[in-house]
């Protein structure tokens, strides 16, 4: 099974990071998907939540999710970067079955990270 780890960091608290990346309704919001000539762009998904939470741990800071339409496994992992910021850790973990680009998939996912990020610093108090 392909896997792989993408990392990002955001001034926002691990707080406003945990509201986007919990509530499956703020999904579109910050998930990108590849359109024409593998340039990210906005999501195309359908108007139901795609992702399911799976576990969470919220004093571990660690969320698992899994896609309801292809069983891609999501292991994220929250942790305070001093003085009030998050970094976001993505294990990500792709059936043999599925049959895609890893490459373009890792490149999507590595957008919607850092798309993540930057989202959530701007729900972060002032």
């Amino acid at each position: 099974m392909p896997r792989f780890e993408e990392i990002a960091e955001s001034d926002a608290p691990p707080e406003a990071v945990w509201k986007l990346l919990y509530d499956p309704d703020q999904f579109s919001r910050w998930w990108g998907c590849f359109e024409a000539d593998d340039v990210p762009q906005l999501s195309s998904h359908p108007a139901f939540p795609m992702p399911r939470v799976v576990a969470s741990d919220r004093t571990e800071g660690r969320i698992s999710v899994s896609c309801l339409v292809s069983d891609i496994a999501f292991d994220w992992q929250l942790a305070e970067r001093p003085p009030s910021g998050t970094r976001i850790e993505l294990a990500v973990t792709v059936p043999d079955s599925y049959g895609f680009n890893v490459e373009s998939q890792r490149n999507v996912i590595a957008f919607s990270v850092d798309r993540l990020a930057r989202q959530a610093e701007g729900l972060a108090p002032a």
